[in-house]
């Protein structure tokens, strides 16, 4: 039975994530131009594209290192076999978002003309 140290230790790789991801969004966040996407659907599919452009790759970055197969990051996640769990499924989800970001920017032009 793992110690309650050990679980944490487990779950600390959210943290690491959610850090990873929310450092750039909050540096993204601080010059989108929020009021203008409000009256704008040209300006609202701009921010959401770009939405989905960082996240894919912040999460695609987070999914490499995850393949670098480092000891101290498998500790993280309690072994080899549940750390490619992980590299798995954020590979998929940032691979979606990636894969979403220029559709939802073409959107943007498709507002106003075809």
């Amino acid at each position: 039975m793992p110690t309650t140290y050990h679980t944490h230790l487990r779950k600390g790789w959210i943290v690491l994530l959610t850090f990873l991801v929310g450092v750039p969004l909050l540096s993204w966040s601080y010059h989108a131009p929020f009021k203008e996407a409000l009256s704008s659907s040209y300006i609202a599919y701009k921010l959401v594209g770009q939405l989905a452009g960082i996240v894919g790759v912040q999460l695609f970055a987070f999914s490499l290192i995850l393949s670098g197969r480092l000891h101290s990051i498998e500790k993280l996640f309690g072994g080899l076999d549940k750390l490619y769990v992980i590299h798995h499924r954020v590979g998929v989800i940032a691979f979606s978002f990636l894969a979403a970001h220029p559709i939802i920017l073409a959107f943007q032009y498709a507002s106003s003309s075809f």
